[in-house]
C-alpha cells in the first residue's frame, strides 16, 4: 500500500506493509545543489520497544551514497516520569 503527499511542489511517498501496517519505505524528493534527487528510506526488522515497533535498520539511499543504520537498542522515556511533563 502506498501513500502520496505533496511537499512545496515535490513528491513523497510513504509505502507501508499490507498485513502489518508498518512502514517499509519512504521515498521524498528534495533539492540540492539546484537539481532535484529522491531520497529513499527503506525500513526492517521491527522490533516492539514498550508499545510501539520500531525499525532496527534503515537503509538511508540519498544520490549515490547510501547509509545503512542498525539500531542495537532503543530507550523510550527511561528515568522520565509524569512529573517531568508536569
Amino acid at each position: 500500500m502506498a501513500f502520496a503527499k505533496a511537499n512545496e511542489d515535490k513528491p513523497s511517498f510513504r509505502y507501508y506493509n499490507v498485513e502489518t501496517g508498518l512502514l517499509t519505505r519512504a521515498e521524498t524528493a528534495v533539492e540540492a545543489q539546484g537539481q532535484t534527487m529522491t531520497t529513499v528510506v527503506n525500513y526492517s526488522k521491527y522490533s516492539p520497544v514498550g508499545k510501539v515497533k520500531v525499525p532496527y535498520n534503515q537503509a538511508i539511499k540519498a544520490g549515490p551514497q547510501t547509509i545503512l543504520m542498525n539500531i542495537k537498542n532503543v530507550k523510550v522515556n527511561e528515568g522520565v516520569t509524569e512529573v517531568d511533563f508536569n
